[in-house]
């Protein structure tokens, strides 16, 4: 997907309105979609939460459902593992908020910094 239809285009770039927008245009299935671009091949929450974008993540989260936290990339990894990762103390203290179990599963990878 390119152009003004590229939801990861819009949530690496921050813009909520047109992550909001996609979302309305092709229903809450847009964020089951992968980067094929990125070698790990995130759900768009997972690249916001990556990237700290709270504000996208909790639209996201609305939209979607509690559900949505379970999503992981093809290493397994969780928006989580990649906000821990990067040190995105905002989106893991909003998905902690969600679901305080959530750093039970950090816990038990490897690569964890929580």
């Amino acid at each position: 997907m390119e152009g003004e239809d590229d939801i990861f285009e819009a949530v690496g770039a921050g813009e909520l309105l047109a992550v909001t927008k996609l979302i309305d245009k092709h229903g809450v299935e847009i964020l089951d979609r992968r980067d094929e671009d990125s070698s790990s091949k995130p759900t768009p929450f997972i690249a916001a939460a990556t990237k700290g974008h709270v504000a996208i993540m909790k639209v996201m989260y609305d939209r979607y459902g509690p559900s949505i936290l379970q999503q992981r990339d093809i290493g397994d990894q969780t928006a989580l593992h990649w906000a821990a990762w990067g040190t995105k103390l905002a989106a893991v203290n909003q998905l902690l908020a969600w679901d305080p179990k959530l750093i039970d599963a950090v816990r038990s990878a490897s690569r964890s910094r929580v």
